[in-house]
């Protein structure tokens, strides 16, 4: 019975730090962290490269937006309103990812990669 209980345990504590690297924003350290280690599982280690990408892809959109607000006087209310857009996108697909990962499914976004399925 104890053994079960430990493989609960363990297995409720992998997924919590894997909820922890979809963190928008904030979960890109721990992501950075268990890339640089290397007796991370395979799981752990293609989740945190996604989540990499996506915060990447999120910081690289915003600052081309935001140098196009500072630099552009005709279309300063679209681009103000394609950065809030990708903003709250990035957001939401974190937290969709994250629904995703707590249902054990399939964690994937078109041209950004699969995890495979979290068991």
């Amino acid at each position: 019975m104890n053994r079960t209980i430990d493989a609960i345990d363990k297995d409720e504590l992998k997924n919590l730090t894997l909820l922890l690297y979809l963190m928008p924003v904030f979960g890109v350290g721990p992501a950075m962290w268990t890339l640089s280690r290397p007796d991370r599982s395979k799981q752990e280690r293609a989740l945190s490269r996604l989540a990499i990408k996506l915060a990447m892809a999120w910081f690289a959109g915003t600052v081309m937006l935001d140098l196009g607000v500072n630099n552009s006087d005709t279309i300063k209310v679209p681009l103000l309103l394609a950065s809030s857009l990708l903003t709250s996108g990035y957001f939401v697909l974190n937290l969709y990812l994250m629904l995703r990962l707590w249902q054990r499914k399939p964690v994937e976004v078109p041209f950004f990669g699969r995890v495979s399925r979290m068991s």
